[in-house]
């Protein structure tokens, strides 16, 4: 079977893209933001590379996808340690009482390091990508990057261990919940 010339792969920065302006009808950024530095710089610069006309589709996470992160990482947590956690220690004996305190504060210390769950992508803590999820924060980025039309998509709800296909998963997408926020995003002719 033939190589299809026109077709190459290629890593590279998403803020200093190596292609000629106006080089392409679509550029898809597919959970790519949250991951970025500069958000506006690579919405820029995939704007850059876009032809006049061409259509630039971001897909990001919404708050709802955080708040059920959030939400599963502390099932998650108990979890491992009503279950997991509850047998470990029936093994291991610390004789010397200092090497026990010692290992008690590590405990501690190493259990105080799981009360929040990390980030997902480049942010402060949770509360700033909570903020940063919402819709309004996402087209406030968007639209700083130069002259566009923006159309918003809805896209499934991705069911999940608490929200597995069913009516619970069936009422929330009914409503409008969605686990990702989707713009398609027209570059305007200069």
């Amino acid at each position: 079977m033939a190589e299809n010339p026109d077709k190459f792969d290629m890593v590279c920065d998403a803020h200093f893209a190596p292609f000629a302006s106006s080089s392409f009808d679509l550029v898809l950024l597919s959970n790519v933001l949250e991951h970025v530095e500069n958000r506006r710089q690579v919405v820029e610069e995939s704007l850059r590379i876009l032809r006049d006309d061409g259509i630039l589709v971001v897909t990001v996470p919404s708050v709802l996808w955080k708040v059920i992160e959030i939400t599963l990482y502390y099932l998650d947590l108990a979890h491992i340690v009503i279950y997991e956690d509850s047998s470990a220690g029936e093994e291991s004996h610390v004789q010397d009482s200092e090497l026990k305190v010692d290992a008690e504060e590590t405990t501690r210390r190493f259990l105080w390091s799981y009360v929040l769950p990390g980030t997902h992508g480049l942010y402060r803590g949770n509360m700033d990508e909570i903020l940063s999820y919402r819709v309004g924060a996402w087209l406030e980025i968007l639209s700083s990057a130069g002259d566009i039309r923006v159309t918003t998509a809805k896209l499934p709800l991705y069911p999940s261990n608490s929200l597995r296909i069913g009516r619970r998963h069936r009422l929330l997408q009914s409503l409008g919940f969605s686990s990702s926020n989707c713009f398609i995003v027209t570059k305007i002719h200069n």
